[in-house]
C-alpha cells in the first residue's frame, strides 16, 4: 500500500515527569506524513508554564481528554513515555468509559504495568539535594542542567508536582481494554521485563515487548526504530 493511499492517523504523545511537548520534537523527522503527531504539554508545563501546576494523575487525564475533540476526527492512537505511559492507559480506560472512539493502539515505553507496586514512595516529598539525586538517576536532566540553581528553582516544583501525581495513583484493577498494547524497554532501566509483562492484564489482545539498548531515556537514542516500530504496527490497522 502507497502512502498516498493510507489514511490519515492522529498520534498523541504524552511526555514523562518534568517534560514537555519539546521531548518529541524529533518525531517529525522520522515519522511518514499519514501520522500526525499531537504533542501534549500537561498544565504548569512548556506552552504552558502560566497555568497552576497538577498533582493528580487523574486530573491530568482530564486535561488531555478534554482535548481530543480539537484533535480532529482522524483515527488516533497514543505514545506515553514513563508516567506518560500511566496517563496513556488511563486516559484510554476514560474514554472507554465515557463511550467515546478509543485509540487504535497504545505505545507505552518505559512505564511498568500500572498494576505494580512502586518500589519508592514519596521521593516528591524528599529535600532538595536528594530528590535532585533521584531525578539525576533516572538519567533524563545534564549534570550541568542539575548545577543550574536557577534553572532548577523553576524545574524542580513542575517535577516534584509529576512525581507526586504518580506516587499516590492508586490502581483500580479493571477487565482488560480491547486495544492492543506495544510496550517498550530500555536494557539498563530500573524497570523490568517482568514489570512491562504485567501489561498483559490491561489488554485483550497478546500484548507486544520491544527491547531496546540504555537507560530509562533510551527513547532518545533510537527515535528513528520507535517511529518505524509504530509506522508499521499503524500500517496493520
Amino acid at each position: 500500500m502507497s502512502q498516498a493511499t493510507l489514511k490519515s492517523i492522529t498520534l498523541i504523545c504524552i511526555p514523562f515527569a518534568g517534560g514537555t511537548s519539546f521531548a518529541f520534537r524529533d518525531i517529525n523527522k522520522h515519522i511518514p506524513n499519514h501520522i500526525v503527531p499531537v504533542y501534549i504539554d500537561f498544565p504548569g508545563h512548556g506552552r504552558r508554564l502560566q497555568e497552576p501546576l497538577i498533582t493528580d494523575i487523574h486530573d491530568l487525564v482530564s486535561d488531555i481528554f478534554h482535548q481530543i475533540p480539537s484533535f480532529g476526527d482522524r483515527p488516533f492512537a497514543i505514545w506515553g513515555h514513563s508516567m506518560g505511559g500511566t496517563i496513556a492507559y488511563l486516559l484510554t480506560r476514560r474514554l472507554l468509559n465515557a463511550g467515546k472512539k478509543l485509540p487504535l493502539h497504545l505505545f507505552l515505553s518505559g512505564a511498568p504495568g500500572p498494576s505494580i507496586p512502586r518500589r519508592e514512595k514519596d521521593v516528591y516529598k524528599l529535600p532538595r539535594q536528594a530528590f535532585l539525586e533521584k531525578v539525576k538517576n533516572y538519567g533524563g536532566v545534564a549534570e550541568e542542567v542539575l548545577a543550574e540553581k536557577d534553572l532548577m528553582d523553576l524545574f524542580l516544583p513542575i517535577l516534584r508536582a509529576d512525581f507526586q501525581a504518580l506516587e499516590t495513583y492508586q490502581h483500580i484493577p479493571c477487565p482488560p481494554l480491547p486495544v492492543p498494547i506495544t510496550a517498550m524497554l530500555g536494557s539498563r532501566e530500573h524497570i523490568t521485563q517482568e514489570d512491562v509483562k504485567v501489561w498483559q492484564q490491561e489488554t485483550e489482545l497478546p500484548l507486544n515487548i520491544d527491547n531496546f539498548e540504555g537507560n530509562h531515556f533510551f527513547i532518545f537514542d533510537h527515535i528513528n526504530s520507535i517511529c518505524s516500530l509504530i509506522k508499521n504496527t499503524l500500517q496493520k490497522h
